[in-house]
């Protein structure tokens, strides 16, 4: 039985090292991943929509910077 204890206790050291490496590394880098110091301090559109907001993201993914040959929007 003091084998199982044992191996309980690695599994769920294990498992909260993982909790802790994820809400403390990458989850506040994944909420800004992509977005310049600026953009994630300053307010963005649709802010205001939003009273009380329960946490901040600022993203920006590189599909969402493309832009047709002559620069004028999206192309097809």
């Amino acid at each position: 039985m003091a084998m199982r204890a044992r191996t309980a206790l690695k599994i769920l050291t294990i498992a909260a090292a993982v909790a802790v490496t994820y809400v403390k590394i990458w989850r506040p880098w994944e909420l800004t991943w992509g977005a310049t110091p600026d953009e994630v301090s300053r307010p963005l559109p649709g802010d205001d929509l939003v009273t009380r907001p329960t946490f901040n993201a600022t993203e920006r993914y590189p599909s969402m910077r493309h832009r047709s040959r002559s620069g004028r929007g999206w192309s097809r």
